[in-house]
């Protein structure tokens, strides 16, 4: 107990040991049917930036071409974000979790999990704010009608590599900030 005539102890500064980053940072996010009552949501493109070079994938099997491509991915050590993973794109990725792969949930949603062999994590948990509030391009999700959407594949990877884009900042920086947790 302190009595009020004492000074309260100040802990003494340290510095701050940021943690090396395991692996290349990359990003995933996939676009899907817009959301409409009754309506089925699967993905139809998705996009991969490793800060690099950015890749897309389009039509109905997106997420089968992507496996392919992380497969011949798979001699590399990444760690694989996307925003609200735990709470969206994670249910079009099932099929894919590694076998050994135990997922750490937060929350009741995945926050971390295992798979195509690479260390996938939800960038909401550290970057706890939409996109949008740091960037996020206007766009019109009518256009992801499967009726329309091929009319306006050109604007809607457009849309998706920019988003890939802006998250692969945010997250980085969080890296060079704070490291690997």
């Amino acid at each position: 107990m302190r009595l009020l005539s004492q000074k309260p102890r100040i802990p003494e500064l340290r510095e701050y040991k940021k943690p090396k980053t395991h692996g290349r940072i990359c990003v995933f996010d996939s676009e899907t049917d817009p959301f409409e009552a009754g309506a089925s949501i699967k993905p139809f493109t998705c996009g991969f930036y490793d800060g690099e070079d950015y890749v897309d994938f389009w039509g109905d099997d997106c997420i089968d071409q992507f496996g392919r491509y992380m497969h011949s991915r798979r001699g590399e050590r990444l760690l694989v974000y996307a925003h609200n993973l735990g709470g969206f794109d994670v249910h079009f990725l099932y099929d894919y979790f590694d076998p050994d792969s135990t997922p750490l949930v937060i929350g009741a949603r995945i926050a971390k999990v295992d798979i195509f062999g690479q260390e996938w994590r939800d960038s909401l948990k550290i970057i706890p704010v939409p996109l949008r509030d740091f960037q996020k391009d206007v766009f019109d999700y009518s256009k992801n009608k499967r009726a329309v959407r091929e009319d306006h594949r050109e604007e809607i990877c457009l849309y998706q590599r920019h988003d890939c884009e802006y998250l692969y900042t945010l997250v980085s920086e969080f890296h060079a900030t704070f490291g690997h947790r």
